[in-house]
């Protein structure tokens, strides 16, 4: 399976699409069941390469990984594939990050990516309430333009 590029050089991909040659790889990781994820996710982050331990709607808040971060990981504007499992539910929140960072607005950026992820790949992309709550509040309170 292939990564979808949902727009501002960011896509989103399973755990297959992890070894494409990427610039930059966010590596949703799951510690309770490892055998779903990635092979480069034990060996840890680096300058390319951010590994969050996040489970499916779990709160952002306890992965360990500041938001803040999580945003400077995409500043640069880098060819950034973002992959979980299955690139559904995961991948698709934080890459609303990432999409907010580059530029994006709340409207065009979840739109998106439910339309390139849907006509890519037929899949229905699960945003939980629980995230999703938390990138507008983190959003809203760095001054991340999210009316556009």
């Amino acid at each position: 399976m292939t990564a979808i590029d949902v727009g501002h050089n960011i896509f989103v991909g399973p755990r297959e699409a992890c070894s494409a040659g990427f610039d930059r790889v966010v590596h949703l990781w799951r510690d309770d069941y490892p055998a779903n994820s990635c092979a480069f996710a034990p060996h840890g982050a680096d300058d390319r390469n951010l590994v969050l331990h996040y489970r499916d709607g779990e709160s952002l808040e306890t992965i360990g990984v500041p938001l803040d971060q999580i945003a400077a990981f995409f500043s640069n504007g880098d060819r950034t594939l973002v992959h979980c499992a299955a690139g559904q539910t995961r991948s698709p929140t934080i890459a609303l990050i990432g999409k907010l960072v580059r530029g994006s607005g709340l409207r065009d950026g979840v739109g998106d990516i439910v339309s390139q992820i849907w006509f890519g790949r037929g899949l229905t992309v699960n945003l939980v309430h629980k995230p999703l709550q938390e990138i507008l509040r983190w959003a809203s309170a760095r001054g991340v333009h999210i009316h556009r």
